[in-house]
């Protein structure tokens, strides 16, 4: 089973699209959370992500706050992003993203798979290690939250963590987009990054008046402002 892993698009409707057109074809998407958050596009990725039928999907922090105003993300400016999103949010964007569980465990071709935006123990917004956890059941992790792709996996443990980066907000110096496409025959992650057009989403931060320091920091590939 050929299976698209995608995490934290923040409502980068340009990256998306650019993603699911280089991954081509596959069985299963795999979306880590935070659909909602920083950029324009929020009703029109999650008309995207909720159309499709081979479809799993976690709440991440993002969306927790865009559907309960009185939670913070713990960033002023992420906040103010989200109380715009909440005025004009459709109701079947809000209503997808109320019906989004925070954890899902499923079984995939025999594998036990973990899905969640954070850490098994705080899965809105925990921060990694949790792998050094001894007490972790075997099987596979997906995550997302960091903005960073990460593999590891330790055989003796039965044990493999996987995080694709963020399609929409990448914040390791490469503004780039990032997924990861797998197969379950052997559960050996592809990451990938792509150019998509950036210019698209920086033009209309401005026309929708958006803090100049998503823009900014969207293009330097990097979280910009000293509030985390």
């Amino acid at each position: 089973m050929k299976m698209l892993v995608i995490s934290d698009i923040h409502g980068n409707l340009p990256a998306l699209q650019a993603v699911l057109k280089s991954a081509g074809k596959v069985d299963k998407v795999i979306c880590l959370g935070d659909l909602a958050g920083y950029f324009p596009y929020v009703n029109e990725v999650i008309e995207i992500i909720s159309s499709m039928n081979n479809l799993i999907c976690v709440m991440g922090n993002h969306d927790y706050v865009l559907i309960n105003s009185s939670e913070t993300t713990g960033s002023r400016s992420a906040d103010a992003a989200l109380v715009m999103q909440r005025r004009t949010a459709s109701d079947s964007t809000m209503r997808f993203i109320m019906n989004l569980p925070k954890t899902v465990t499923s079984e995939i071709d025999g594998s036990q798979v973990f899905l969640f935006h954070g850490t098994p123990a705080d899965p809105l917004a925990g921060k990694e290690p949790f792998w050094e956890d001894g007490s972790l059941r075997h099987g596979i992790y997906f995550f997302g939250h960091s903005h960073k792709q990460f593999f590891k996996e330790e055989c003796s443990r039965g044990f493999m963590a996987v995080n694709p980066g963020s399609c929409g907000f990448p914040r390791d110096g490469d503004p780039k987009t990032s997924y990861v496409l797998l197969d379950s025959a052997d559960w050996k992650p592809e990451f990938y990054r792509i150019e998509y057009p950036i210019d698209i989403v920086l033009r209309q931060c401005a026309v929708v008046g958006l803090p100049e320091i998503f823009p900014k920091s969207l293009k330097a590939g990097r979280w910009l402002s000293d509030q985390n």
